[in-house]
């Protein structure tokens, strides 16, 4: 597990940290000292089993990506310039990277960064793909099965995206057209993808969650299916075949979990 801190508003220099804390022993032991100290602000956090992963800089939209092991060697390696989105899983992380083009498209490339023997996290490109320079890659996520990852309009204004499906053991690569909400909360898990979308542009803003079985072993069928979690405000995350939701009524909350199943019953 990491996190960042960021020092209070009468410190001067005004620094951030990360920091870490992992399992031993069948207790919990938090690293003395920071994994990373900066006067930049830390921005997106992700973390292999041996890596802690971060985009630091002075605004959102001017960082870059660091890696550090996280048993706190102090070596800090830069990764890319220009992420907007960073996900991992136990063994790799993944990023997507902009590249503003001209004439009113960019250029996004997802990579694929790998824990490798002797503690080096090595990256590979695995596509390229042009879209509208109004838009980016504004949420993404990994598993061994999939890749996944949102393509909605820049600085989380409302509008139509797409969450788009990467299948990496077969031939099931999907796209989800999306409603007019900012997505938020994407997770994977095998062939399993939950995610939950924001209409911040209506009176009420509410949450809805949905689960997809983007490949034909999750979902039981020859294609992908999509669900939408019961009731309304929810949100929703993902482990294994493990989900919960949590459904905000205003003066009650329900915390409720469940198992994911290959196939619906559509009696």
């Amino acid at each position: 597990m990491v996190w960042s801190e960021y020092a209070a508003a009468e410190t001067s220099p005004r620094l951030s940290f990360l920091r870490t804390l992992h399992r031993a022993g069948g207790g919990i032991s938090v690293l003395e000292g920071s994994l990373t100290t900066t006067q930049d602000r830390l921005w997106l956090l992700a973390t292999t089993q041996d890596h802690a992963l971060w985009t630091a800089g002075v605004t959102y939209d001017d960082t870059r990506l660091y890696t550090t092991r996280l048993d706190g060697d102090g070596t800090r390696r830069e990764l890319a310039a220009g992420v907007t989105a960073l996900a991992a899983d136990d063994d790799e992380a993944v990023a997507a990277v902009l590249a503003p083009g001209a004439a009113g498209t960019s250029t996004t490339s997802i990579s694929l960064f790998h824990d490798r023997s002797g503690g080096v996290l090595t990256g590979d490109l695995l596509m390229e793909f042009e879209h509208d320079s109004s838009a980016e890659v504004t949420d993404i996520a990994v598993s061994d099965d999939v890749i996944a990852w949102t393509v909605e309009p820049a600085g989380a204004e409302p509008g139509a995206g797409n969450l788009y499906v990467f299948d990496r053991v077969g031939d099931d690569d999907s796209v989800v057209r999306l409603g007019d909400g900012v997505v938020d909360h994407l997770r994977a898990t095998g062939g399993l993808i939950t995610w939950t979308s924001t209409d911040t542009a209506a009176e009420n803003p509410t949450n809805f969650s949905y689960l997809y079985r983007a490949t034909a072993s999750a979902s039981g069928y020859d294609g992908p299916d999509l669900a939408r979690f019961p009731g309304g405000s929810v949100t929703a995350s993902l482990s294994g075949d493990r989900t919960a939701w949590l459904e905000d009524g205003g003066a009650r909350q329900w915390l409720v979990e469940g198992t994911v199943t290959p196939t619906l019953d559509r009696g």
